[in-house]
């Protein structure tokens, strides 16, 4: 099969500080790359390894880089590079690289880059303020970067705004986590320290020991409240950092000895001076009470100690910075300001002495945590990677040329929106048109709309010269109004059609246009591009809006649901929902010779397997990625670009439909003009061929080659988006390259001259599919 995911291996290699070196990044690599060997079998992860002490490294450590050598980082690139490594992955801190601010790493990517070896970076820190040195380190670092990968939407932000890689770029992937009660060795002394805690509540803080930790901070608050509640010990877990025991010793260390002295807590904090693996951590977490992180910074934008207590469900009690803002947001702790003892003490007792406030944070930690283990957060990643091992340099293209390996190359007419400016205004955009004048008795209806956001989110991401005076802001403005009055919290369901006056034609009901609401509202509330207002809208309408997957049924409106959810920071129960939904409809109905989710090809019919990727790929579930691809490759073949047919030309499934039934008894030939067609043949005549269609076959395929890496799907993306400019059964162009229109169909002899909204809003978003993929 074109797709199977059992065939697409790649090599990835992390460049990072790694264990024995004892590092918080050390460790999220060494986790990371454990995770992606269980999730994600097909990524063959090494290590490139940071390295400052001469250390023994384990035999996944391919290739070391001496920190404080500058050739090495060259050395280093042209060695992955020979290897024929697929992708590489830098994590990026500042102090784990030589140079100024870490400088030296940048060396290391414009090596890569030149050698043709695409990489992506994820930052553990995102300042909102960096010196003019730090900025100009991350920009080189990140201005030909495949991916950069951050670990909230906060940071996502903060990158977008220090303008370090286009915004379309920056990917929100959430720092993973051990599950609760993980398996492996504790040490005697771990276990021993546990043990004479056994009976007391415990507060804990664990990690490498350095002052920006803020331990004073929690070592004074305890003192405020020793008397209060005389059973709570501290428990102080983890060893100096070896960059401050290098440069101060244990001095740090013996300030928090002195601290507790002078708070007479001698008898209730305990130090445990040691590196804990993730074992004892769990050990430690099991008994926590209320996890702490003190921290003085502000700008500090990911906290693994945070992340693993979340995921093992501990309430928290934290000071501000970035990080713990956004992670407990949905209640799972207190947050308090920096270095105040009072404050942090004033929390502190609000948990220990209000036993239900402590369990409904604790649910809430529960509940996030969930997404933040490791087998899920791995899935995405796997999936960048992949997409980032498959990227080439971008090409020309021309409808009707093939290159010597046989890959179609489409010439895209320039941007034009003037219809689409024509047929849009305040109330939403138009339904129908009477060639290319809008026709204001059609009204307006929610499919569009939210066609429409999707459309305008995209358009966020291009330069404004291209936009010929377009402001895709005010249309999403238009578009939010017009989808939070549609939408009917009471009855989890939608009205649909709008008149030109603003005056509503029908009562909520289900049918796609929810699915499409959701899908619409999900795009512009992960759209990079967006600004921050309208995304955070697009997210509180998006997640008020969610249950109404839980009352449709039909596959398609599912999908678009999906269509909306799966690009959520976080998964939701909602979106599992719908994915098990839609996988077990092609479980139900597909058989060898119809491996599909219904019996009968209707419309808009790629998007269910496109769909069932995302989302599989978002589960980490490699069986339902497998189905996905299957049900896409029979139908690619199903529409004239099968994987043999080489020289395939994008005929679809018309709107007379084609049913399992009609189809058994013909031959195994799908016949073109010279009758020389593989697969299943089609009458000469189905209905009119839809512009959605097109479109959605293009988005699948770009969906299929952003999971796999294989030029086959981007082969496929192209062809079908070529159907739009004349690569069809008819030879003639859908899209009027004059007005910047869609033609509303393809008919039995000639193209319908009507330009609607639905039509229109199909070539942008297959359009906008393949340049945000680089496609074309």
């Amino acid at each position: 099969m074109a797709g199977t995911v059992s065939n697409m291996g790649i090599r990835v290699t992390i460049v990072s500080t790694y264990p024995p070196r004892r590092c918080g990044i050390a460790t999220f690599s060494r986790d990371l790359a454990a995770a992606l060997a269980d999730a994600a079998p097909d990524v063959r992860v090494e290590i490139c390894a940071l390295d400052r002490d001469g250390l023994a490294y384990p035999a996944t450590v391919r290739t070391v880089i001496r920190q404080d050598e500058r050739e090495d980082y060259r050395r280093a690139a042209a060695e992955l590079a020979a290897s024929g490594v697929g992708a590489v992955v830098i994590q990026h801190e500042y102090g784990i690289f030589g140079g100024v601010d870490g400088a030296w790493i940048t060396g290391f990517a414009a090596e890569l880059h030149r050698l043709g070896v695409p990489y992506l970076v994820t930052l553990h820190t995102v300042l909102s303020e960096p010196t003019e040195s730090q900025a100009a380190t991350l920009n080189r670092l990140c201005r030909d970067a495949a991916a950069v990968t951050v670990f909230t939407e906060t940071a996502r932000r903060l990158a977008v705004a220090t303008a370090i890689a286009p915004p379309g770029r920056i990917v929100h992937v959430p720092h993973g986590a051990p599950p609760p009660g993980s398996g492996g060795d504790v040490r005697q002394e771990v276990q021993a320290t546990l043990e004479a805690l056994r009976g007391r509540r415990l507060l804990s803080t664990f990690g490498l020991l350095s002052p920006g930790k803020g331990l004073e901070t929690a070592i004074a608050a305890l003192g405020l409240i020793a008397g209060h509640h005389p059973d709570v010990s501290y428990l102080i877990a983890g060893s100096t950092h070896p960059e401050i025991a290098r440069q101060d010793g244990e001095h740090y260390r013996d300030r928090l000895v002195q601290a507790v002295k002078s708070a007479e807590l001698e008898d209730r904090v305990v130090f445990l001076d040691t590196f804990l693996s993730d074992a004892e951590i769990s050990a430690v977490l099991a008994r926590t009470e209320v996890f702490c992180t003190p921290y003085r910074s502000r700008e500090q934008i990911s906290s693994g100690a945070l992340t693993f207590a979340m995921a093992a469900g501990c309430p928290v009690v934290s000071t501000s910075y970035y990080y713990a803002e956004d992670m407990l947001a949905g209640g799972a702790g207190i947050i308090v300001p920096p270095e105040d003892p009072v404050a942090y003490a004033e929390a502190l007792h609000t948990f220990l002495s209000d036993p239900e406030r402590l369990e409904r944070a604790r649910e809430a930690a529960r509940t996030q945590g969930a997404g933040l283990h490791w087998t899920a957060v791995a899935g995405r990643f796997a999936g960048i990677a992949r997409s980032v091992a498959a990227r080439r340099p971008r090409r020309p293209a021309d409808v009707t040329a093939v290159d010597a390996e046989g890959e179609a190359h489409v010439e895209v007419p320039k941007l034009k929106l003037t219809h689409l400016n024509r047929i849009t205004d305040s109330g939403g955009i138009v339904q129908f048109s009477d060639r290319a004048k809008p026709d204001m008795t059609s009204g307006y209806c929610v499919d569009d709309v939210a066609r429409l956001a999707i459309v305008a989110a995209g358009l966020c991401e291009l330069p404004v010269r291209d936009l010929e005076g377009t402001d895709p802001h005010a249309w999403l403005d238009t578009c939010l109004d017009f989808l939070e009055a549609g939408y009917d919290p009471d009855t989890s369901a939608a009205r649909n059609m709008r008149d030109a006056a603003g005056q509503w034609l029908d009562e909520p009901h289900r049918g796609d246009h929810v699915g499409r609401l959701l899908w619409g509202l999900g795009d512009v509330a992960a759209g990079g591009a967006v600004p921050d207002k309208l995304r955070e809208r697009a997210a509180v309408l998006l997640d008020a809006a969610r249950p109404a997957l839980r009352e449709l049924t039909t596959v398609r409106s599912t999908a678009y649901c999906l269509l909306g959810l799966v690009r959520a920071p976080e998964p939701t129960a909602e979106l599992a929902l719908g994915v098990r939904r839609l996988d077990a409809a092609f479980q139900a109905v597909a058989t060898d010779d119809w491996p599909w989710f219904e019996d009968e090809l209707t419309y808009d019919n790629a998007r269910l397997p496109q769909v069932l990727l995302a989302g599989g790929e978002r589960a980490g579930d490699a069986a339902v990625m497998e189905r996905a691809l299957r049900a896409l490759d029979w139908y690619l073949g199903q529409v004239g670009l099968g994987a043999d047919q080489a020289d395939g030309q994008l005929r679809l499934v018309g709107n007379l439909w084609r049913r399992r039934a009609d189809t058994a008894a013909r031959s195994a030939s799908i016949t073109d003009g010279d009758g020389r067609r593989a697969g299943l043949s089609q009458p000469a005549y189905e209905g009119d061929e839809q512009p959605i269609d097109a479109a959605a076959v293009v988005e699948a395929c770009v969906e299929a080659w952003r999971v796999t890496g294989r030029e086959f799907y981007a082969d496929r993306a192209r062809r079908a988006f070529a159907w739009f400019l004349g690569a069809n059964r008819l030879g003639i162009p859908l899209y009027d390259a004059a007005s910047g229109g869609g033609r509303d169909g393809l008919r039995e002899t000639d193209a319908n001259p009507n330009q609607g909204a639905e039509s229109t809003l199909a070539y942008y978003q297959a359009l906008l599919s393949l340049r945000r993929a680089s496609l074309l």
